[in-house]
């Protein structure tokens, strides 16, 4: 009989690893993709190492459950970074167009 240390654990462990990673790089300015790439990765084989893990075949349950934990808060930190960078965007568009018609009207009434 195989006990739980010694049935294969690597696919949780990668989960868990990507989920981490990618969490931090979700929201690290410049990683915004890899972040959720990672993120992806770690739902989807966490997914599956659980599943294995059910049916006997492999080990690392917590690890699995980690790695979909942290995936999916990834996930949610991704978006919400995104929402962050495009609001700040917006923001320094509608700054540039007032600063423009500022100086488009002082332009007018120096002529």
């Amino acid at each position: 009989m195989t006990t739980e240390a010694a049935k294969p654990q690597g696919m949780a462990t990668a989960s868990m690893v990507l989920g981490i990673v990618g969490a931090v790089l979700s929201i690290t300015p410049c990683t915004f993709f890899l972040g959720i790439l990672c993120d992806v990765l770690a739902v989807v084989l966490g997914y599956f190492a659980l599943q294995k893990v059910k049916s006997g075949e492999a080990g690392g349950e917590t690890f699995a459950k980690v790695g979909l934990w942290t995936g999916g808060i990834g996930c949610i930190l991704f978006f919400l970074a995104w929402a962050a960078v495009g609001s700040a965007l917006k923001e320094a568009e509608d700054d540039f167009n007032r600063n423009m018609d500022n100086l488009q009207r002082e332009m007018d009434r120096l002529r």
